[in-house]
């Protein structure tokens, strides 16, 4: 990947993981209410599928660019 493509992606996996990560923390406000242990818990739990599916939606994005510019 050449430097623009690199920025992409990590531009956009802080972005996508930003979103997804207020999203969870939108529903245990509004729905769950968990506090303590139970919040780590949770955020111990989703994070990593988070990071995930931040990686996977950035590196398709990162894609898209590439091929766009070949």
């Amino acid at each position: 990947m050449d430097k623009i493509a690199k920025t992409i992606y990590l531009i956009s996996f802080m972005i996508l993981f930003a979103i997804q990560y207020k999203i969870v923390g939108l529903i245990n406000d509004a729905f769950l209410h968990f506090t303590g242990v139970f919040l780590f818990i949770l955020m111990f739990c989703v994070v990593p599928g988070i990071v995930l599916v931040s990686l996977t939606l950035a590196r398709k994005l990162t894609d898209l660019y590439v091929n766009r510019k070949n």
